[in-house]
């Protein structure tokens, strides 16, 4: 999601925010499991999901408000 943001600056800095939470669920020697690690990014992925969806149902509401 945040890793196809045009701006060069912003997707790198996106970039790193993704593989500092990976090493910090990840790592093992310090209490973290690679389960953490995929139930992290699954949540995430979920909620991305439903954000996408929660967009699309407002942009046909707004649709139907402009046809009225």
């Amino acid at each position: 999601m945040v890793l196809l943001q045009v701006n060069k600056r912003t997707r790198n800095r996106a970039y790193d925010v993704l593989v500092q939470i990976g090493h910090t669920f990840g790592d093992e020697e310090n209490g973290g499991k690679k389960e953490n690690l995929y139930q992290f990014f699954n949540m995430v992925s979920i909620l991305y999901f439903c954000l996408q969806s929660f967009i699309t149902m407002l942009i046909e509401i707004v649709v139907i408000f402009i046809q009225i």
